[in-house]
């Protein structure tokens, strides 16, 4: 397994879980019924931009683990991730908003 990134009270996170066995679903009507399309879990936040911060690090990382701990108390772990996109980079804030994509995600406590 690769290295662990934890992102401790991102002002702005998204997250997106997959169910118990493992895949993460969408449900859309399609005339007759309905049919489930598999998506990717993610993590999506804003990080600080500091000395420690690379844009090219951060978008270089593949098969990490990625660990967000929200502001509300809750904390998710995305597993086997990688960087889908670390462009926007907010100079004004002082911010790079980030993504990764993961095989599974977690919501732990909170």
């Amino acid at each position: 397994m690769g290295d662990e990134i934890v992102c401790t009270a991102w002002e702005h996170a998204a997250v997106a879980q997959r169910d118990g066995d493992g895949l993460a679903n969408r449900r859309e009507h399609i005339g007759h019924g309905y049919q489930e399309l598999p998506r990717v879990p993610w993590i999506e936040g804003d990080v600080s931009t500091t000395q420690e911060v690379s844009l090219e690090v951060l978008d270089a990382m593949v098969d990490v683990t990625v660990t967000a701990e929200l502001m509300n108390g809750k904390t998710y772990v995305l597993k086997e991730a990688a960087c889908k996109s670390a462009f926007e980079n907010n100079t004004r804030e002082g911010q790079i908003r980030v993504r990764f994509e993961g095989t599974s995600c977690e919501e732990i406590g909170g």
